[in-house]
């Protein structure tokens, strides 16, 4: 997943990915509220990971696909170089 710079937080989801995420649950009918409390998260913190101001954790992240039908694969990508 490539990674935006705008997250303070947590995982770093691109815009495509947040608009999926959105549009995922608008289509199921879920409220920020309704969502928030399925996957155990404050709606603010929902809201603000929606938005693109934070970031989710791994755990959220996988909480939050799994209630929407969705999946995720986190790459971390680590590049090393000679001091």
């Amino acid at each position: 997943m490539p990674r935006t710079k705008n997250a303070t937080t947590g995982l770093q989801l691109t815009d495509a990915d947040r608009t999926r995420l959105v549009e995922a649950r608008q289509k199921t009918g879920l409220t920020q509220s309704d969502l928030a409390a399925q996957i155990r998260v404050n709606r603010v913190h929902l809201a603000e990971c929606e938005n693109g101001r934070r970031g989710p954790s791994a755990d959220m992240l996988d909480r939050w696909c799994g209630a929407l039908g969705l999946a995720a694969t986190v790459e971390t990508r680590i590049k090393i170089t000679r001091a």
